[in-house]
């Protein structure tokens, strides 16, 4: 199933598929929250307080710090609704234009992304994880009996 995605302009965009939104959803994943990740490698010292009061960062830094976390945050949520759009598209449901947009930004970002920066997106994470056929899948190393 595949969906026409507007920005409200007269200019029709591509229509896009379950296959897209998933793509675009690893890229999210993999590329925006990486760079959320080095962000939140950021030091804040303590710059307010003194001997009697509780030490902390600036207001600033503060600010900052809040900002990293709703970056975070923001992304995880767009990676979480392309993949229900991605899901809604593949169990037949219609899905109204209105749905997509709040992921639209994501969608073109994917969209625009260099083709070398998609390649390894084609693939989930974790599939073939799990492809020991020797080894069920439940059975951990401490349940088994030594003999």
């Amino acid at each position: 199933m595949t969906a026409h995605v507007s920005g409200g302009n007269d200019e029709r965009e591509p229509e896009t598929t379950a296959e897209e939104l998933r793509r675009a959803a690893r890229f999210i994943e993999a590329v925006s929250l990486d760079a959320v990740a080095e962000l939140s490698q950021l030091a804040f010292p303590l710059a307010i307080g003194g001997l009697k009061e509780f030490p902390r960062p600036s207001p600033e830094d503060r600010a900052a710090r809040e900002g990293v976390e709703r970056l975070r945050r923001r992304l995880d949520d767009a990676a979480a609704e392309l993949y229900a759009l991605a899901s809604a598209f593949d169990a037949g449901l219609t899905v109204p234009s209105v749905l997509l947009i709040p992921v639209l930004p994501y969608l073109a970002t994917y969209r625009e992304a260099a083709p070398q920066e998609q390649p390894y997106l084609i693939r989930a994470p974790n599939e073939g994880v799990d492809e020991d056929e020797f080894t069920p899948v439940d059975v951990d190393n401490d349940d088994q009996v030594a003999g």
